[in-house]
């Protein structure tokens, strides 16, 4: 159960809260939990099943995957304001978590039962904008590193390749 200044400082962090419906509030406060995590804590490891969405107040999370060697691929951050966007698609598609999350820092957060998230996802138009604009900012996100990728793997290629056009082959064969 949040109290006052704890609901206080989610209509600050989180201002599509203002435009939800009041029975959606009331049920926010009535079954939302406040957590500390220390730094460097698990939050969650690939496969488990996802029962709560992180509304971070303060400090900082890290996902990432592991890759074949090992080594950690960060995919994001989430800082104050902010909510784990694989998370909420896990809690609305029914899926395991496919990273793991680790406190950076000590994190504040308010962490919201996915039933409760599924049902105000159906109910309560906020909700549904916040959830869904999640998605749709990551997926902004990837498509611009995808993009600038591109244009960097193709200048890589073209650039050599033009430079080696203008070269004469005869005087390239005769300093060897």
């Amino acid at each position: 159960m949040l109290d006052g200044n704890e609901t206080t400082a989610l209509l600050g962090l989180f201002p599509f809260l203002a435009g939800a419906e009041p029975p959606a509030l009331a049920q926010l406060r009535a079954r939302g939990r406040r957590v500390t995590l220390p730094p460097n804590h698990g939050v969650c490891a690939e496969g488990t099943a996802c029962t709560h969405l992180p509304m971070v107040l303060a400090g900082t999370a890290r996902v990432y995957k592991l890759g074949e060697s090992g080594r950690e691929i960060t995919l994001y951050r989430i800082d104050a304001g902010q909510s784990c966007v694989l998370t909420a698609s896990c809690i609305l598609s029914g899926r395991r978590f496919p990273a793991f999350a680790r406190s950076e820092t000590a994190v504040e957060a308010v962490l919201v039962p996915a039933p409760a998230l599924l049902e105000w996802f159906g109910t309560d138009a906020a909700w549904r904008t916040y959830l869904v604009g999640l998605v749709a900012d990551r997926l902004a996100d990837v498509i611009s590193i995808v993009s600038v990728s591109f244009v960097l793997t193709l200048l890589a290629a073209l650039y050599p390749s033009w430079r080696a056009s203008r070269v004469n082959p005869a005087e390239a064969l005769r300093y060897e």
